[in-house]
């Protein structure tokens, strides 16, 4: 069979990664050969590496490396690139059967070692090695011995997270005990993944701090188990198509194209039965409890690389026949692995160069938290927590005690822009401060459905808030709804809730628990332990005692660059120069040097009845934001960017925005278009990490301006830069500024401190 360049470099690297311990010998004996035959020198290789690890450090933005980077993270960048220059220039010149002779001869000279590293279970001899040690006593000092704590770095290396950062802050928590329940829930070979790790981390964190401290808050995680990054490659390598990681070398609009059907021939791919017969015992484990099943790559969670929901988590009811179950478990797998050469992942994976790394994708199985609820399972209420609250709406608020956005049920609504529907968004220096100024808009900026895992079709439902209300205990009415009353509040619920519109607004919960403050608590100590700000997210149940079970599900550490900015506003003496001045919400920082303008106009947008037209705006979107200066240009549209209701705004994935550098959103106090805060969810996470800034404007808000005038009289350019697309004029205008304003360029600034956005154009 033929091979191209490309593809013969990852087969022959993935051959070689089956002999970690053995690689560095074998790549030698690789370059010794490219060097005798005078391909090129080790010099060289080494040359090369090193110009791209100074082309890395540039794109991260590094401006000044000695400084801003440790000399043993250098050394791994320039690692790594000699690793792949050398496997790259092998497979150029030699072909795989000149690879599999050198592993071969490796092997020979190397056999009592090759014997432990085809053994499964070789790394859990640093368990034996730790037991044996124990033994011996001397554990008055136990976390401060330097022979345990060299162990655990050794365990937590090989079996949860080889990241220095990571590394350095989990030694200090993780117990020989912790890492001994870890092991015992592993399936497989490999490394658990970053989703994992991050939760994993976080409780012990948490679980420490509350062994010191007897008022902690309680804190849970649900049941965990871990199927290894190593499975990942056994599963493709036993259907015989490791070829298929050579899509992501391929072009977007292939990668689009070719998706579908890739992601069918994987689910129709089986399993080893030494996976499969694992994955059977642990359905009994769970006992018919639901479950969900959670991507968990290795570069997933990274401080700039949070990969937020670009993998698939699928629910799988566990409630049906053992085989039915099992297949369902599968199939659940196999959605999740399928998700790695999405379209979505592979344009995220090449924005932030990691398009190269070799990928490889764990999975995180846990029980749902929740109750059965006549047909349906959900917990009381899910969310997201961050120790940073950027969503600042009053002065009284201050950011750095944190932000909630929390949904009654599910929380695949709290991390998503779905629907007509809106969070309750909760800032926990102040709890019952809401962004709401009356009855009439608390009612209409309420959450109107509830996302809930039905359990015959194994689906996930959005049940009406009526519905929900019906499966909720009396507790947890009290302290979720209030009752619409006709321009008040109800507050004699249960007498009147047949006759009055139920509301979600957790009024109670803040009032009569201490759930804020105690979660106000975690995030400052899970901060503190990072030493960065976090993102978490969480579910909380009601016992039969009803009190509250908090349950964490994720934590990862979250970089919010400029939030502590001082943006200096300019004044602007002719309204001419002003393309929007506005106050309210608002990002911080400056984005200067604009010169394009890309205008989904709204009324024109909200008259399509045709929603395949819609659709192909989204695509226009994606492919001017390919064509157009990367972070010269910005995007205003109707409603909400990156929403699943074609209705409520622009439908764009990341692919189709990252190289913007503002994204607005037009919104009316109307019912036509509204703006959803978009803080909190994945979509959010996606513009923190490409450097965008969202930035909502209202355009019937009192002493709001914005210029429409200038887009009625400026020329659409969107012809000139993509043709054939003519036709779309009306709907999406691409003005050049400097054309339009006689050399002159857009400069947006952003004050999160005085809640004000102001574009102008100016020299």
């Amino acid at each position: 069979m033929k091979h191209y360049p490309i593809e013969r470099a990852f087969i022959i690297s993935r051959m070689i990664d089956k002999y970690p311990m053995l690689a560095d010998i074998i790549r030698k004996k690789m370059r010794k050969l490219l060097e005798k035959d005078g391909i090129i020198s080790r010099e060289k290789i080494k040359e090369e590496a090193k110009i791209k690890a100074m082309a890395d450090q540039r794109r991260e933005g590094l401006t000044d490396p000695i400084n801003q980077e440790s000399a043993e993270k250098w050394q791994q960048r320039v690692r790594e690139h000699i690793k792949q220059l050398t496997d790259f220039y092998f497979a150029l010149n030699f072909s795989i059967d000149n690879a599999l002779d050198i592993i071969e001869e490796v092997k020979i000279t190397n056999l009592q070692l090759q014997e432990l590293l085809e053994n499964e279970e070789f790394s859990f001899e640093l368990f034996k090695e730790a037991e044996d040690y124990l033994k011996k006593g001397n554990l008055e000092h136990l976390d401060n011995d330097p022979k345990m704590e060299h162990i655990r770095v050794n365990i937590i290396r090989n079996f949860i997270s080889d990241k220095l950062d990571f590394i350095s802050i989990a030694k200090k928590y993780f117990t020989f005990q912790d890492l001994k329940e870890i092991k015992a829930r592993i399936i497989g070979s490999g490394k658990i993944g970053g989703k994992a790790a991050g939760l994993l981390l976080a409780y012990s964190i948490l679980k420490k701090e509350g062994e010191k401290n007897q008022s902690f808050p309680k804190v849970n995680i649900p049941a965990c188990y871990f199927l290894c990054s190593e499975v990942f490659y056994r599963f493709f390598e036993h259907n015989n198509a490791l070829d298929f990681q050579t899509i992501k070398y391929k072009s977007l609009e292939e990668v689009e194209r070719e998706y579908p059907e890739l992601k069918r021939r994987i689910l129709s791919f089986s399993f080893p039965d030494d996976i499969v017969l694992k994955l059977r015992a642990l359905l009994e484990k769970f006992k018919g409890r639901p479950m969900v099943v959670r991507s968990s790559s290795l570069l997933e969670d990274d401080t700039n690389s949070s990969f937020a929901g670009k993998y698939e988590s699928i629910f799988v009811a566990n409630n049906k026949t053992e085989e039915e179950n099992l297949q369902s478990l599968l199939n659940a797998i196999k959605e999740v692995y399928s998700s790695v050469f999405s379209p979505d992942v592979i344009a995220y994976r090449r924005e932030k160069n990691l398009i190269d790394y070799d990928e490889k994708m764990a999975v995180l199985i846990q029980n749902v938290v929740g109750e059965r609820r006549g047909n349906y399972f959900f917990p009381f209420f899910s969310g997201v927590g961050f120790s940073f609250n950027m969503f600042r709406w009053s002065g009284r608020i201050k950011p750095e005690e944190g932000l909630l956005r929390i949904v009654l049920g599910l929380g695949t609504r709290a991390v998503g822009r779905v629907g007509n529907d809106y969070p309750r968004m909760v800032a926990l220096s102040d709890p019952l401060l809401r962004p709401e100024k009356n009855v009439k808009d608390i009612k209409r900026y309420s959450q109107k459905y509830v996302d809930a895992l039905n359990l015959e079709t194994e689906q996930i439902e959005a049940i009406n808030v009526k519905t929900a209300l019906a499966l909720c205990s009396p507790y947890e009415k009290a302290l979720a709804f209030q009752f619409d009353a006709g321009g008040y509040f109800s507050e004699s619920f249960f007498q009147s809730e047949q006759n009055l519109f139920p509301v979600i607004t957790f009024k109670k919960l803040f009032q009569k628990t201490t759930f804020a403050s105690d979660f106000k608590v975690l995030l400052n100590t899970l901060k503190k332990a990072y030493g960065i700000e976090v993102d978490t997210e969480f579910a909380v149940s009601v016992d039969s005692d009803n009190n509250l079970k908090f349950f964490l599900l994720q934590c990862r550490p979250l970089a919010l660059p400029g939030i502590n900015e001082t943006v200096e506003l300019p004044r602007v003496k002719k309204k001419e120069n002003l393309l929007f001045d506005v106050k309210g919400l608002s990002p911080c920082g400056v984005a200067k040097h604009i010169e394009y303008i890309v205008y989904v106009v709204p009324n024109k947008y909200n008259s399509l009845s045709d929603d395949s037209k819609k659709l192909e705006i989204g695509r226009i979107i994606g492919l001017l934001n390919r064509k157009l200066p990367r972070k010269k240009f910005i995007l205003i549209g109707p409603g909400r960017w990156g929403t699943t209701d074609l209705k409520l705004g622009v439908k764009v994935g990341y692919g189709d925005i990252n190289n913007t550098s503002v994204l607005i959103e037009l919104a009316t106090q109307s019912e036509v278009f509204s703006s959803e805060v978009s803080y909190g969810t994945h979509f959010f996470q996606d513009l923190v990490e490409a450097n965008i800034y969202p930035l909502s404007i209202y355009l019937d808000k009192e002493g709001n301006y914005f210029n429409k005038e200038f887009f009625e009289k400026s020329k659409n350019v969107l012809p000139d830069i993509l043709e054939g697309y003519s036709d779309f004029a009306d709907y999406v205008k691409v003005v050049d500024v400097k054309k339009e304003k006689k050399g002159k360029s857009l400069s947006i600034f952003m004050s999160l401190k005085k809640l004000r956005a102001i574009g102008v154009f100016k020299k």
